[in-house]
């Protein structure tokens, strides 16, 4: 999956904004990277969430609002508004900007390391 990741990605080095009329508008030129697993790549939001879920079809679950998580003995359970729930090693909070997964870690006292 890297391979199609690396493919499918913006070339490394810079970052460029466009006019409306797809002008430059500004570019600030980077160093190159020594390889493409250094540096950063600008990809596309839906190939790489295709390119992440590949393969998981029995683990990740969609069309579902969470409410909720709650922590024990190094386990997560997660509780959806359907009143269903779902446990796990690990929670990734995937639900963008105004992410509920993180508001509700934040007020539980959990903090990024």
């Amino acid at each position: 999956m890297w391979e199609s990741f690396v493919a499918t990605a913006g070339e490394p080095g810079g970052l460029g904004f466009l006019t409306e009329q797809l002008s430059e508008l500004v570019v600030i030129n980077g160093e190159a990277t020594a390889g493409p697993a250094e540096g950063s790549h600008a990809v596309d939001r839906i190939t790489l969430r295709h390119l992440l879920l590949s393969g998981l079809d029995d683990a990740v679950h969609c069309d579902k609002t969470f409410t909720h998580y709650e922590e024990h003995d190094g386990k997560v359970t997660a509780f959806f508004d359907d009143g269903s729930c779902g446990g796990a090693d690990l929670l990734v909070g995937a639900d963008g900007a105004g992410s509920v997964v993180r508001r509700h870690g934040c007020r539980t006292g959990w903090r990024r390391r």
